[in-house]
């Protein structure tokens, strides 16, 4: 039931797991091509701004063909058209203790008074924050003496670093990482 008018802002974006670089890339994944159906929607609804977010690594996709195909398929909406820009966002620089970088692209329809250039211009005013503004840290907890971190002292790919910094990007699939650790206890996670 729905139509074009009722829908302002249309946020989303495919999975990200054949795109990222972090795990088993497979360009060949049937979810890759998810955006067409997306942008099928985009064509029905008209809405006034999308929003698509995904890892970085949808840059890189076959030489980075997958992302301009995106862009020229919203692009070549029509009546009314769209402005399409996209950028790379670290969530380090808005605040998360984390350093998880990804890819935003925003089509924002003709008839606005803004641009996706404007809506992707953000100023950068967060201070950086680290893992122990997060989690009420103990010496037991401390990054290079914790059991979640036994024998793989501050590598990336346990997704921990000094409690002093972002951490890395912390994946879903690593085991023990420091913040799903059960020697951290639950109520030591702070308020974000």
């Amino acid at each position: 039931g729905l139509h074009s008018g009722l829908v302002d802002v249309m946020i989303g974006g495919p999975p990200c797991k054949g795109f990222s670089t972090m795990g088993n890339r497979d360009e060949d994944d049937i979810r890759n091509i998810l955006y067409f159906n997306a942008i099928s929607y985009v064509h029905h609804l008209t809405p006034q701004v999308v929003l698509f977010e995904n890892s970085v690594g949808l840059k890189s996709m076959q030489n980075g063909s997958v992302l301009e195909n995106i862009v020229r398929e919203l692009e070549v909406v029509t009546d009314p058209g769209y402005s399409v820009e996209w950028d790379v966002f670290d969530a380090a620089d808005f605040g998360v203790p984390q350093n998880r970088k990804r890819v935003f692209l925003c089509a924002v329809r003709d008839d606005m008074e803004f641009t996706a250039g404007d809506v992707l211009s953000l100023s950068i005013d967060e201070p950086e924050r680290c893992l122990q503004d997060v989690v009420d840290v103990e010496d037991r907890f401390d990054s290079q003496t914790s059991p979640a971190n036994e024998g793989r002292q501050l590598r990336q790919d346990t997704a921990l670093r000094g409690i002093d910094e972002p951490s890395y990007t912390i994946k879903a699939d690593v085991p023990n990482s420091l913040l799903d650790s059960d020697d951290l206890p639950v109520d030591s996670i702070t308020d974000i």
